[in-house]
Parts: structure tokens; C-alpha cells; sequence
């Protein structure tokens, strides 16, 4: 027989140990006939992703909390498993039937993989999952109240005059433009594409065309071609995301370029990250406090403040009450359950 010197007959003991550590339980559960756990490695990782999200290291209190939630979860897990609760290929079907009544169940299958690049059961793994948990749920009582949920006029001018900082708009100008591509798909060399906008721009300025008429005959952005070149409210400010993305597509020194034209006045040949410019200001408007009654977005008259404010308040409550019933539905569970857990694990 082989013999093994310490430092092996170690390093085995060490690495045993370790992976014995690492599929150890920090809450072992047994409802009715049916038994199950929290690893100590699925909550360890929930633990680094929480801690990793708020910058915070969790206590022994919060973790304890954290594993009363993975606990709740386990056991609605387990209660749906014991009904035989699922969600099936057919539940699926039936919602993609509904939206795409011209495709046979083959072809929506072949579209879903096509869309999102995975096969048939990756793809609709968590659709599953949540089909199943509306089935389930739907049994509660509390499920119902949810769909009563409302938000009340004083609940929302409430919240408009606490957080007054949300609803002050910054400048806006509306802009037209005539795209020269220089990046990603360029139409000839630096020198000759700076030699076209130069032309353009003295075409309009003479008189000799209209910035529309150059804008649908000679702009690459064709979208906007279509619109006379239009591209909508630029914000002034970077700090918004969409602000952010502004700032990658066009630059700071673009921007601030274009928000020092008048209204009406057209722009010399601007330079930004995405190419050459030349831009007209259709509209500017001026940074203010919004009305409950004004649309968020300028140009876009869908959502008002009063809406965006409704929407956001109602799903609060939505999710708070959504907590609240899985809450109440765990705590029923567990009083039909056996459980331990192991703070020595965590």
C-alpha cells in the first residue's frame, strides 16, 4: 500500500474539511413529510450580494433576518411542490398565443429561442417560476387586496410638496440636426467628410437650400432624416441617466456648444463623439419648477407629474403589501414547520 507523508495526508484533511464546512446548513426544515435546508452557500452568497449592493457589511441581526426570508421562501417552495404547483409549457403557450395569434406553437417556440439566444427551456425557466408563483398565491386572500390597491389625491400632493427637488426641470432645447458620420460608418475619409458638411452649411446659409431639405437628402441619421432632422428635448444637465447618455454619444463640449445658440440660429460645423453636426435650436426652454399637470418629459404629453407621482406610490404600496402577505403566508407555514438553524454557520 501506498504510503502518504503528512504533508499530503494534511493537505487532504484540510481540503475534506473545507468542503465539509462549505455543505454545511444554516437552517435545516421539515414540513409534513418533506425536508429540505438553507446551504450555508446560498446564503453566504446572499449575504455578499446584499453587502456588495449597500456597501455595507450585515450584522448578526440583519443576517438573522435575512435567513428568516430565505427560510419563507424555502417553505412556500415546498408547500407548492406538495400541491403540485407549477408552471407549465401550455400556461406559456396560452400567453403567446394571445399576443401572436398568427404563429403556431412551433414558431413562437423558434422565435423566444431566436430572441434570446437560449434554448426553449432556458428561456422561459423564470416565466415559469412566476406563472407558478401567481398560481399559488392566487389561493391567499391577501392576494386579492392587492388589486385594490389605490393612491389618493392627498397622497400625492403629499409627496410633491416633500420632495420638491424631484420636480425642478433643468434647461431644455429642442434641436434639429444634419448627421455626417465619421465612426461608425463613415462615407469617405475625415477630409472629405468635413469638405461635405462645409458645403451643406453654406447651402443653407446662402439661401440655395433649406435645413430640411438637407436634412432628409444628405443627414446619416436617417431617423431623424425622416423628421426634418429633429431629435427631440435635449436636458442641459448630465446628472440623469439620460443626461449620462447624452454625454457619451455627443460629449460635454458638444453640448454645451449647442446650448449656447439661440432659438431659430444654426450652428457652424460641430464636432462631437459620434461625428460631425450641423445644428439648428428649434425651442428652449428654460429651467423651472414643474406643475403637478406637466408632462415629465417635454414633447411627450403621456405622463404628467401627477401620473409619474401615482405610479410611484402605487407601486410601493404594491410591494410593500407584496411583502406583507409572503410575510404572513411564511409565518403560517412555519408554524406547521420544524426548523433549526445554525448561527455557527453563517
Amino acid at each position: 500500500m501506498k504510503r502518504w507523508g503528512w504533508c499530503a495526508l494534511t493537505w487532504l484533511m484540510a481540503v475534506g474539511l473545507n468542503a465539509q464546512t462549505l455543505d454545511q446548513p444554516v437552517a435545516t426544515i421539515k414540513l409534513d413529510k418533506k425536508s429540505s435546508l438553507v446551504s450555508q452557500k446560498t446564503f453566504r452568497e446572499r449575504v455578499s450580494s446584499l453587502e456588495t449592493s449597500q456597501g455595507v457589511k450585515l450584522d448578526l441581526t440583519t443576517k438573522t433576518a435575512l435567513l428568516q426570508e430565505l427560510i419563507t421562501a424555502e417553505l412556500i417552495r415546498m408547500d407548492m411542490e406538495a400541491q403540485g404547483i407549477k408552471g407549465t409549457d401550455e400556461d406559456l403557450l396560452k400567453q403567446f398565443r394571445a399576443s401572436n395569434p398568427g404563429l403556431t406553437d412551433t414558431q413562437i417556440r423558434q422565435e423566444v429561442e431566436k430572441q434570446s439566444g437560449q434554448t426553449w427551456e432556458e428561456a422561459t425557466a423564470a416565466l415559469k417560476r412566476q406563472v407558478a408563483n401567481s398560481k399559488y398565491f392566487v389561493q391567499f386572500p391577501q392576494y386579492q387586496d392587492l388589486g385594490k390597491i389605490s393612491v389618493t389625491e392627498s397622497e400625492i400632493k403629499e409627496f410633491y410638496d416633500s420632495n420638491t427637488a424631484l420636480f425642478t426641470a433643468p434647461d431644455y432645447i429642442r434641436v434639429s440636426h444634419i448627421f455626417f458620420d465619421t465612426k461608425v460608418k463613415p462615407k469617405g475619409t475625415l477630409v472629405e467628410i468635413q469638405k461635405k458638411a462645409e458645403e451643406t452649411l453654406k447651402k443653407i446659409t446662402s439661401g440655395q437650400a433649406t435645413f430640411e431639405e438637407m436634412a432628409n437628402g444628405v443627414s446619416d441619421d436617417t431617423n431623424s432624416a425622416r423628421l426634418n432632422g429633429d431629435i427631440g428635448f435635449l436636458p442641459r444637465t448630465v446628472e440623469s441617466q439620460a443626461g449620462q447618455r447624452l454625454l457619451t454619444l455627443f460629449g460635454r463640449d458638444f453640448l454645451n456648444g449647442i446650448f449656447a445658440l439661440k432659438k431659430g440660429e444654426v450652428s457652424t460645423v460641430l464636432t462631437s463623439n459620434s461625428g460631425l453636426h450641423i445644428v439648428r435650436v428649434t425651442q428652449k426652454i428654460d429651467k423651472h419648477f414643474m406643475t403637478l399637470d406637466e408632462s415629465v418629459y417635454p414633447g411627450k404629453d403621456d405622463t404628467t407629474v401627477r401620473i409619474a407621482i401615482q405610479q410611484t406610490l402605487q407601486q410601493r404600496k404594491l410591494l410593500t403589501a407584496q411583502a406583507k402577505m409572503v410575510n404572513e403566508i411564511g409565518d403560517s407555514l412555519k408554524k406547521k414547520a420544524t426548523i433549526k438553524t445554525f448561527e455557527q454557520n453563517f
